[in-house]
């Protein structure tokens, strides 16, 4: 989380674990989105930045298409109360309004495409399969806001790694958040889920 310009930012980046060097990937897509944010820039420009940071990275070290992460971006305006956001790969943005969650980015996975594609979800981890994440050779499935989205006060943006939403259902989430509990109280609870193959859990949030 940060403050660039008149807005406040979240980010969660997840190293693919499949690939090679998947956390140095993460790290360099941090590192670059940040220094967008920070600048003022958008949750888009922020993304398309990770994006040329570890493509370069990776062509540079002959590892292009074989290292990667996901991520997914918000900033709130703090002047007007307008919401951004962008995601690539099976990091979440939810938004956070009237005690409940509500799902505003697509998972670039196997099994969306498929119910865009009206031939229903692939369960499984075959459905899992990432189709789209910072690194691959040619980025072209980015999720974003269309428009600036007005929040209200009390409300706000949710941003998870898939190691939260796998753990706990958005319900969960949901009552937690409307009990006060911040960050770090919602990773606590997925680790009290006590899962023996727990992936990696990663949120931050801005609430209004």
């Amino acid at each position: 989380m940060g403050t660039g310009g008149d807005k406040a930012y979240c980010v969660v980046v997840d190293g693919m674990g499949g690939m090679i060097r998947g956390d140095e990937a993460a790290q360099r897509a941090l590192s670059a989105s940040v220094g967008v944010l920070d600048a003022g820039g958008s949750p888009l420009d922020a993304v398309l930045a990770a994006q040329a940071a570890v493509h370069r990275w990776a062509s540079q070290g002959g590892i292009l298409g074989r290292t990667g992460a996901t991520m997914a971006v918000a900033a709130v305006n703090l002047r007007d109360g307008t919401l951004e956001w962008a995601s690539v790969g099976d990091c979440r943005v939810y938004l956070f309004k009237g005690g409940r969650l509500s799902r505003l980015s697509l998972d670039h996975n196997v099994s969306s495409e498929m119910v865009l594609l009206g031939r229903g979800p692939v369960p499984g981890p075959a459905g899992e399969m990432i189709t789209s994440f910072i690194g691959i050779e040619n980025l072209t499935e980015i999720s974003t806001s269309e428009a600036p989205l007005p929040l209200e006060a009390g409300e706000g943006v949710l941003v998870v790694s898939d190691g939260v939403y796998r753990s706990l259902h958005e319900d969960r989430i949901a009552m937690a958040l409307s009990r006060g509990s911040d960050a770090r109280g919602i990773l606590q609870e997925v680790e009290a889920q006590g899962r023996p193959y727990q992936d990696n859990a990663t949120l931050a949030l801005v609430i209004l």
